[in-house]
């Protein structure tokens, strides 16, 4: 089962921006966020996508940074060294139903 979170990416670190750092502009943030809420945000992203965190599906990311190293060549190895078989699945519900009545 393929983890769609990007093993090189820390979410509270790479997505949104630290206050604590000396780069930061509390300017930058839109007006309706404050500085308090990004912080909690930050701390929320963690506990769920951090792949040294478990999650709800029981996946472990531990090693994801070495099974998926780079974002844009997910070169992945399956069984005796070939190319995995690989099956997408969605999480957008709305969208799944659309195209099951679409086929």
């Amino acid at each position: 089962m393929l983890d769609s979170n990007p093993a090189h990416c820390q979410f509270n670190n790479d997505v949104f921006p630290d206050p604590a750092s000396s780069a930061f502009d509390p300017g930058s943030l839109p007006s309706d966020l404050t500085v308090d809420e990004l912080l909690k945000s930050r701390h929320i992203m963690y506990k769920i996508f951090s792949p040294s965190n478990p999650n709800k599906e029981g996946l472990d990311r531990r090693n994801l940074a070495e099974l998926l190293p780079s974002a844009s060549e997910p070169k992945l190895v399956g069984p005796g060294r070939k190319a995995p078989y690989i099956s997408v699945v969605g999480h957008d519900a709305e969208t799944f139903a659309q195209k099951d009545r679409i086929g």
